[in-house]
């Protein structure tokens, strides 16, 4: 199976998670950053908006305090901007459909800012 048809396969599997499930393993993630000490220690976390079949991290931003968030926008461009949010659903459904800030309300950041990025996957190799 190449990539493309395993990522196919993987988002496939994805789609039949039901709310409960997703909601579970959402919640399983967040406590796994509660406890891991690069997230503790960092002071600026890009993240994203999720997708539906993404992990919802946004309990987390009420969770603690004395972060700054920063989520990503797609400029006119193609290329990503960050603006800090202290809600995700603050949003917007920007040009692609993707949940993103309105940079008429949020404040960009330098992405040379962030102390962390979380970045959501669909599948990963721990061969390479």
């Amino acid at each position: 199976m190449d990539k493309r048809e395993l990522r196919q396969d993987l988002f496939a599997r994805l789609r039949t998670l039901d709310l409960e499930e997703r909601a579970g393993r959402s919640s399983a993630i967040r406590e796994f950053l509660r406890d891991d000490p690069d997230f503790r220690s960092a002071r600026v976390v890009f993240s994203y908006l999720p997708l539906p079949t993404e992990p919802d991290l946004a309990p987390l931003l009420a969770e603690t305090s004395g972060k700054t968030w920063a989520f990503p926008r797609v400029t006119i461009e193609d290329r990503l901007a960050f603006h800090l949010m202290d809600r995700t659903s603050d949003g917007n459904r920007g040009g692609h459909g993707i949940h993103e800030p309105d940079p008429l309300r949020h404040d960009e950041i330098a992405a040379g800012k962030a102390d962390l990025i979380l970045i959501p996957g669909v599948g990963f190799d721990s061969t390479t």
